[in-house]
């Protein structure tokens, strides 16, 4: 996710001169995979030194006309293994970022998917050959947590320590993207909005989630929940 966001920035102009992206996961394997593919799209990428050439076919507003990061400009990109539910990642992750530097936006797709339906319901190609690690949560400590919900409380609670100006979570469906906009309700820290996107965001239909401030926007079922602090985004844009 993290290589995504920094091309989605890089093709929109909007990736700052000074960035640094951090992705985690409890898988090895998945760590791994992405330090490979860090290398293979910015092979000349070493941390704090810039980049040179600019990424892909877009170029962020952190380049110059040739293409080339200016020399005072640094692009950082680390992945971690780590377990989010641990004190140690509280320790070296939450609490090292608070005291370097502000979050301006914290992605995730968690393991959403509930045990019951992983077997009554979920794609036989993704059963074999997606990982279940990656697909199915642990039980959820709270009893009053949904299975398959298990993530949302901490990832809130992370971005909440942080006070990151945006999150965008993945879910499953909008059963699920509605309890988690309900749990950020519940949050001391407040997003100006928050917003429900369905299989198709882009697609202009927006309309007042009933009883709250929420705007779900698009067509398709619930795919992803997006609390913002973007006081000026007009209601029509993305």
């Amino acid at each position: 996710m993290s290589l995504l966001l920094v091309h989605e920035l890089s093709k929109s102009g909007a990736l700052p001169a000074q960035s640094h992206f951090t992705g985690v996961d409890i898988s090895q394997n998945a760590v791994d995979l992405a330090s490979l593919n860090k290398k293979r799209i910015f092979p000349n990428l070493e941390n704090c030194a810039g980049v040179q050439p600019g990424i892909g076919e877009g170029m962020s507003s952190g380049f110059d006309s040739s293409g080339s990061f200016p020399t005072k400009a640094t692009l950082d990109i680390e992945f971690s293994k780590a377990d989010i539910f641990t004190n140690q990642f509280t320790k070296d992750f939450v609490e090292g970022a608070v005291r370097a530097a502000e979050c301006n936006i914290i992605m995730a797709n968690p393991p959403y998917i509930a045990p019951a339906d992983f077997n009554k319901t979920t794609a036989r190609s993704v059963r074999n050959f997606e990982p279940r690690l990656a697909l199915v949560p642990p039980d959820a400590s709270d009893p009053k947590i949904q299975p398959g919900d298990a993530f949302y409380p901490r990832i809130l609670e992370i971005a909440q320590a942080l006070r990151a100006k945006c999150l965008l979570v993945e879910v499953a469906d909008m059963d699920q993207a509605i309890r988690v906009g309900r749990m950020i309700d519940k949050l001391d820290y407040k997003w100006a909005r928050t917003e429900i996107w369905r299989d198709d965001p882009s697609y202009h239909d927006i309309v007042k989630f009933p009883g709250t401030d929420w705007l779900v926007r698009g067509r398709g079922n619930g795919r992803s929940v997006f609390a913002h602090n973007f006081v000026d985004l007009p209601d029509g844009d993305i």
